[in-house]
């Protein structure tokens, strides 16, 4: 508990009506998690649910405009959260070193892997899509990066656990939404940025400035830059801060050679001279930037060669990401849901197989819907087999984006099964013991979003499933 007074340390203040120095019990944007005594943060989506807001015991507001209700006018309502969130919480980033990953691929797949890196040598936590996970601890979180009531929630908890480093995934969202301001990050690392949220931020020069724009001396002490990237490129020409560059094409600060894959990815890593042998449980050349990402860090904190060469080998595959569950036929299945994370797994298997590739995916309903046909057209222009069928639907016919999807397709060499699990057995009862199954769009997911509801379901337990009845070698 705090006084309201104590909250608004820090926040610009444009006029107040307020008499009493409220002692605060919590703070939310969501009228169905207020309680007495609580403050509630009036944004653009929420203005109708003010009385309702009162009723639950609401007893004062934070607002761009001003009510006629107890309440506090500020000049920018989303900064304003944040201040609350960490004033609330006793400030709990000054006690933390925050690790952060912006970029359209691989964010989930660098913090996880510092997570497992670094655990053996420091205190950590991670937060992101797969959840927030401190010193081995795990909590649920629905969002990449928690809205500020909750992300300040867990730092304050990883502050209790005693952790040093935080890894955190930054979203697009989360940045045009301020949801991390306040928070100077010790390193931040830039993966890329290829075609995503265009429904929310209508074009790439949108969506791409927001990920950018967010290396600044303001946000950031020392950036990792992926130079391969013609967006991290930009970056490192116009950077005003510390930057570091890893890539594997272009000359940079870390990068990798001899790249090998033969039950998982083993390269040698030039780290800032310094020689590391990297012996992996992971596939794909997309995950060597992830783990070159993620060495660069290590370095970074001070952890050495030898930690990490000895560590690397530990450090299991992400859930979801790239996962070889079955060896024959191979079955990988994998979180893409971008053109360029389609392209990038598919042509991976693909060097790995010796017979067809099978492709099992569908695009998420109330999403941007420019990269149904690209996606579509980049996958029936690898595999030799597409099944097309439903990912997270939420409230759009099935059917509808199965048409955008194969609408204007040149190639035939596909299918279309709605229901995901017959789509899905569709492919493993079609494919030889030589072929391979890439099952994409979902990864470790464990449900399917859909009319509003979350209904149980997993790839992975399906997958499982079939390929028992079938007595498919393993």
């Amino acid at each position: 508990m705090k006084k309201l007074s104590e909250l608004c340390q820090r926040i610009k203040i444009i006029d107040s009506n307020i008499i009493v120095d409220y002692e605060i019990h919590g703070i939310e944007t969501d009228s169905n998690k207020i309680r007495e005594n609580y403050i509630f943060v009036v944004t653009d989506g929420n203005k109708r649910y003010v009385n309702e807001a009162i009723q639950k015991g609401a007893v004062c507001f934070i607002c761009e405009e001003m009510l006629p209700y107890p309440c506090v006018q500020v000049s920018d309502i989303r900064e304003s959260l944040a201040i609350l969130a960490s004033n609330f919480y006793d400030n709990p980033e000054k006690n933390l070193k925050i690790i952060g990953v912006v970029g359209t691929n691989g964010k989930t797949s660098i913090t996880n892997i510092l997570y497992k890196l670094i655990m053996p040598f420091k205190k950590v936590a991670v937060i992101g899509t797969l959840g927030v996970e401190i010193n081995g601890k795990k909590y649920e979180s629905d969002m990449t990066s928690p809205d500020p009531q909750m992300l300040f929630y867990f730092l304050k908890k990883a502050v209790k656990e005693k952790v040093e480093y935080v890894f955190c995934e930054i979203s697009a969202h989360a940045i045009y939404y301020k949801k991390f301001f306040g928070i100077k990050c010790d390193i931040c690392v830039f993966t890329n940025i290829t075609q995503d949220h265009l429904d929310f931020f209508k074009n790439m020069e949108s969506y791409a400035s927001v990920k950018t724009g967010y290396f600044n001396e303001k946000n950031i002490k020392t950036a990792v830059v992926n130079v391969d990237d013609s967006y991290g490129r930009n970056i490192l020409k116009n950077i005003n801060i510390c930057s570091i560059s890893y890539g594997l094409n272009n000359p940079c600060d870390v990068f990798a050679v001899d790249i090998e894959e033969n039950n998982g990815l083993n390269f040698v890593v030039n780290a800032f001279d310094e020689i590391i042998y990297a012996e992996t449980r992971f596939a794909g050349t997309f995950n060597v930037y992830n783990i070159l990402a993620a060495i660069t860090v290590a370095r970074l904190i001070g952890v050495g060669c030898y930690e990490i060469e000895k560590q690397i080998k530990n450090v299991t595959p992400i859930e979801g990401r790239a996962n070889l569950i079955w060896s024959e036929p191979k079955v990988v299945i994998d979180f893409a849901h971008t053109p360029d994370g389609i392209k990038n797994i598919l042509q991976s298997v693909k060097e790995q197989t010796k017979g067809r590739l099978i492709a099992v995916f569908g695009c998420g309903g109330n999403r941007d819907k420019d990269k149904r046909p690209i996606m579509a057209q980049i996958a029936t222009d690898i595999a030799s087999i597409c099944v097309f069928t439903s990912d997270n639907p939420r409230y759009e016919d099935p059917n509808r984006i199965l048409d955008d999807m194969t609408g204007s397709l040149l190639n035939k060499n596909y299918v279309r099964i709605v229901d995901r699990t017959n789509a899905i057995e569709f492919a493993l009862k079609l494919a030889g013991k030589n072929d391979s199954v890439v099952i994409c769009g979902k990864g470790g997911e464990n449900y399917i979003d859909r009319m509003g509801k979350k209904y149980p379901y997993s790839d992975k337990n399906v997958c499982l499933s079939v390929l028992e009845k079938l007595n498919c070698k393993n």
